[in-house]
């Protein structure tokens, strides 16, 4: 029990001494109190009750004090689990091959969006792991510039300043910064960063997490009121601010954090610092058990117990009222006072009796709490009775109980995290084995195993194989069972999608559907089971099973729960860095393949000592055997040509003087006297004082490509004659190109100035014969109108033939004022002067609105039937409402007009993220296919086949203007028909914002939900 400190033992010495030195005055507390009642009735009881009275007071401390320290012990082992926990993942993650090679690109290539975007979604996927409190992933260049992060707003960010990325960078190791409030977000955050390393182990950058300072909170509160009522854990940095406080709320907490502690603990009176204030300040292994008061309603003085998380310097207090843990003492007190008044009243008659009932007990629960006081956990104070002594025995075993089990928990987590620390991978299997026995032992129980996933069964189910087990030795293992082969536990893989965790009591009793589990676990000799699963990587691996042969009714405590949990969460990122070293290994074995394919091999030279080493590539390149080459600079410095050595010794040079990397190109002498070309890249390493220490680097045979680039030089000359040859004729034909260009400008140019001219005089008259001939038809109608169908009926016919050539006259005018318009149009476009107000449109909304105003044409035609068929989550696009307007009611009307019977069908969607799609299908006549190229040219009416139609041909520039502001904003158009079945007319345009452009071409994607709406 030395875990207490060396104080409780000073405590118990000095106890142990002052109890020998007053023992001829104290006597045994029944001759005392019996002494007493001879002398005075009240006065020995008095005695009696002042002395238990501060016997169970002490007591309660010293156990409220045990279990303070045990709870900040725990709560130290929760924290710096989490700390050592994200910097080995941070520095996982950090090796992923993909981050070294995005921080390789040119910057060019680095702000390509899809390149960008990907390494966002490889920092989204990390981020998912803890999604509530992890604040953002970043990838900082080595620089120290923010190249991608998972909150976009931060790229382009510098944080060279930041400790943890100079010590990330300097150091080569994961690291955890201090924490700090980024102004920006007005936040407090705690950042693991870790260094990403080439493949010759080059730092590139660093990759950084940042958490959110509430994930301290949110650990502290787990462990609230674990040492008793009322008892909540406090951390504080090194600083001495304050980081979280399990017995505050979020919103409360934002009050004192980051505060000095004397904020929440000020010092008392006649003292300018409280005992909190100066336990930040003390040394690390001095341990601390004090009393202070907090600024934090009327709770009274405070109990408090100091844990120490060494790797941060941070302090852990876990505070608990005195009130609390000594309010049985106090109820006690206030019950012997009762007591007294009734004794006093039978004075002597009742002093043996009374001493052996209330002496006897109270004495032997003073000796186990001095017991308990001394480490002896075991001890156990006698109950006699059912009263308030009782009670209080039975509380205080019980409280001890409940002390030496979390002890013993504590003690069992300890040592199987310690068993994982640093275990290397041939020994992972060995130390699973070795936990699995620890944990099953401390549980009573006589089986441990660990099923992991392998792979997808038939009927699309996990399969689960025994990986690691272990087995008490009345036990035989069975290598033949289902699960060492591998099975599918459908059942239990179910069961474990619906809950966490669970308990079967007797595997016999599992249901008909769980015939493969019961059959599997019964070859284990399994009859009562426990299951948790276990994950690493964001994705469900297996499971850890806690079995027994017998049956087992009772269930597991919160506490044995708990520790269970732990356990599996430690196996799961045990298994993952397994499975990390097992995929580098591999990785540096296929390293070296592609080198011996590639011709390439590494080297590096210790130069202070002059020793060279190769890689075992190289040796056959220089035509020596493995192992022959006598390993000195020298000796690689003979086989280079002199001609070549000054290069080779120049780029050294400079190499060493400017601590960069070089790269050159010379030719070697093999030892068989042959000639070979090969690429050298090195870099200088540099010691602490900035002195060249070594040398590494590669060496690729590039004798073929040299040959290929002499031929390839000499093809390149004749290539260049050939081609100053051409050059010069097509310059005279571009200039003659330029010529005719500006010829055919200037015609264009006329070409829109008079349509632009001849529009303008067209509506002018057009407006003014518009607006007399309704004029004439409207007071036709009301004046003379009636007055011919007064008189005969030659009149009459002649009355309505008028009426009829006055509509013709404003048909063929509204016709002619069309085409005016789109004439002009048309010309504006081509031309670029046409005005573009575009804004955010709602899409369905103008496709509603253009149908139903084409749908008012069809009002009293029951032959042909108008749908829509919209999608309910088409997005916004950004154009001009009135082109798309145009574009909509040109398509739909030319539907309706050659369609005679049947039905028109608009339907919208948008098929692909980024794009919108509108179909437009008719049942009319269709066009037949030599048309189909020529349907969107300008002034081209498809055939009609129904010559006795008295519908208007149109101008034949409707669909050329559908076309031009389709292709302005970058989409398609097109037409499919079938001769005699109809026409459907597609458009497609992608979606944009005011800043993004346009996006990729959308494929056609239909069946999403749409509202549907019918005019017939």
């Amino acid at each position: 029990m030395s875990r207490f400190g060396g104080e409780h033992a000073a405590r118990n010495r000095d106890d142990a001494a002052q109890e020998k030195s007053g023992s001829f005055f104290l006597g045994s507390m029944r001759t005392k109190l019996l002494a007493a009642f001879l002398v005075v009735a009240l006065s020995p009881l008095l005695v009696f009750a002042y002395i238990n009275h501060r016997s169970t007071l002490d007591a309660l401390k010293e156990s409220a004090y045990r279990s303070l320290s045990a709870a900040a012990s725990q709560t130290v082992s929760r924290l710096s689990g989490f700390v050592a926990a994200n910097i080995e993942i941070i520095g996982a993650e950090a090796r992923l091959p993909a981050l070294a090679d995005y921080l390789l690109l040119p910057d060019q290539l680095q702000a390509n969006r899809s390149i960008r975007d990907n390494q966002r979604e490889i920092l989204h996927s990390f981020a998912e792991k803890n999604p509530v409190f992890i604040h953002s992933y970043g990838l900082l260049n080595s620089q120290g510039v923010v190249v991608a992060d998972t909150r976009h707003e931060k790229e382009g960010w510098s944080e060279a300043r930041q400790g943890y990325f100079e010590e990330a960078m300097n150091s080569g190791l994961p690291c955890v910064s201090e924490v700090d409030v980024v102004p920006e977000y007005r936040q407090a955050f705690i950042h693991f960063a870790s260094p990403v390393l080439d493949r010759n182990g080059r730092t590139l950058g660093v990759l950084r997490s940042t958490y959110s300072i509430a994930v301290l909170q949110q650990m502290l509160a787990l462990d609230l009121g674990i040492a008793g009522d009322y008892s909540a854990p406090l951390l504080v940095d090194a600083k001495g601010r304050i980081l979280a406080f399990g017995r505050l709320s979020h919103s409360s907490l934002s009050r004192y954090l980051l505060q000095p502690v004397s904020t929440l603990a000020p010092g008392a009176e006649g003292r300018t610092e409280s005992h909190l204030t100066m336990a930040v300040k003390a040394s690390e292994d001095t341990p601390q058990t004090f009393t202070t008061h907090l600024q934090l309603g009327d709770q009274g003085p405070e109990a408090v117990a100091m844990g120490v998380l060494s790797s941060m310097g941070w302090r852990v207090f876990f505070l608990q009222p005195e009130g609390v843990f000594l309010a049985p003492a106090h109820r006690q007190g206030q019950w012997l006072a009762g007591l007294a008044a009734a004794i006093s009243l039978l004075a002597i008659f009742a002093a043996a009796i009374s001493s052996r009932i209330f002496t006897r007990p109270i004495t032997r629960l003073t000796e186990a709490t001095r017991r308990v006081a001394k480490g002896d956990l075991r001890g156990r104070a006698p109950v006699y009775s059912n009263d308030e002594i009782g009670s209080l025995a039975r509380s205080f075993n019980a409280m001890t109980a409940e002390l030496e089990r979390r002890i013993e928990t504590e003690n069992t987590l300890s040592d199987i995290s310690r068993e994982f620390i640093n275990v290397p991978a041939n020994a992972t299997a060995e130390a699973l084995r070795w936990a699995l026995m620890r944990l099953a032992s401390f549980l009573g129980l006589d089986i441990g195993m660990i099923l992991q996933t392998t792979e997808a069964s038939a009927n699309g189910g996990r399969v689960f194989k025994l990986s690691h087990a272990w087995r008490s030795p009345l036990f035989v293992e069975t290598k033949g069972s289902c699960l060492a082969r591998g099975c599918a536990l459908a059942w239990l893989d179910q069961r474990l999608r619906e809950q966490s965790s669970f308990h079967i009591q007797d595997i016999t009793l599992l249901p008909p559907e769980a015939d493969c589990e019961r059959e599997a676990f019964t070859d284990e000799g399994v009859r009562s089971l426990a299951v948790l699963p276990f994950s690493y990587g964001g994705e469900f691996r297996g499971m850890l099973c806690l079995a027994s042969s017998k049956v087992r009714e009772e269930s597991f405590t919160e506490e044995e729960l708990r520790l269970i949990r732990l356990v599996s969460e430690i196996f799961g990122t045990t298994l993952e860095r397994h499975d990390s070293q097992e995929a580098l290994r591999q990785s540096e074995e296929r390293y070296a393949l592609a080198q011996k394919a590639a011709n390439i091999g590494s080297w590096e030279w210790d130069i202070t000592t002059g020793r060279l080493y190769w890689s075992d590539a190289l040796e056959p390149l220089f035509g020596y055997e493995v192992g022959e080459f006598q390993g000195t600079y020298k000796a690689f410095l003979d086989m280079v040509p002199p001609e070549d050595r000054k290069m080779v010794l120049d780029a050294v040079g400079a190499s060493f003087r400017r601590g960069a990397s070089y790269n050159v190109e010379h030719r070697i002498m093999r030892k068989d006297g042959g000639e070979r070309w090969v690429a050298e890249a090195g870099e200088v390493v540099l010691d602490a004082e900035g002195r060249p220490q070594r040398m590494r680097g590669i060496l690729q045979d590039i004798t073929e490509r040299k040959w290929a680039e002499d031929v390839l030089s000499r093809l390149n000359k004749r290539l260049e004659q050939l081609v100053e040859v051409r050059t010069k004729d097509l310059e005279n034909k571009a200039h003659e190109l330029e010529l005719a260009n500006k010829r055919l400008m200037a015609l264009d140019e006329m070409k829109s100035t008079f349509l632009t001219s001849v529009s303008h005089e067209l509506r002018t008259p057009l407006t003014s014969v518009l607006g007399f001939t309704r004029i004439i038809m409207r007071d036709f109608k009301r004046i003379f109108l009636p007055m011919a169908v007064q008189c005969s009926e030659t009149v009459q016919k002649r009355s309505y033939r008028i009426l009829e050539n006055l509509e013709i006259i404003a048909s063929e005018g509204d016709r002619l004022t069309r085409m005016v318009n789109d004439v002009l149009d048309l010309s504006k476009i081509e031309s670029g002067r046409m005005e573009w107000r575009d804004r955010d449109v709602d899409f369905g909304k103008i496709i509603e609105q253009s149908v139903r105003s084409v749908g008012g044409q069809l009002r009293g035609n029951s032959d042909i039937s108008l749908r829509m068929q919209i999608a309910e989550d088409l997005p916004k696009v950004h154009m001009d409402p009135d082109r798309l307007s145009q574009l909509l009611v040109n398509i739909v009307g030319n539907a309706v007009k050659f369609t005679e019977q049947g039905e028109v069908l608009v339907q919208a969607c948008s098929p692909v993220e980024g794009a919108v799609q509108v179909r437009v299908t008719d049942s009319g006549p269709g066009i037949e296919r030599d048309e189909l190229s020529k349907i969107f040219d300008k002034f081209h009416q498809a055939a009609r086949r129904d010559t006795m139609d008295d519908k208007p041909p149109g101008t034949g520039l409707g669909l050329a203007i559908c076309q031009q502001i389709v292709d302005y904003y970058g989409g398609i158009l097109w037409v499919e028909s079938e001769l005699g079945k109809g026409s459907t007319f597609v458009f497609e345009l992608p979606v944009r914002n005011a800043q993004d452009g346009y996006g990729a071409d959308p494929q056609p994607a239909w069946g999403k939900s749409v509202t549907g709406w019918d005019m017939a």
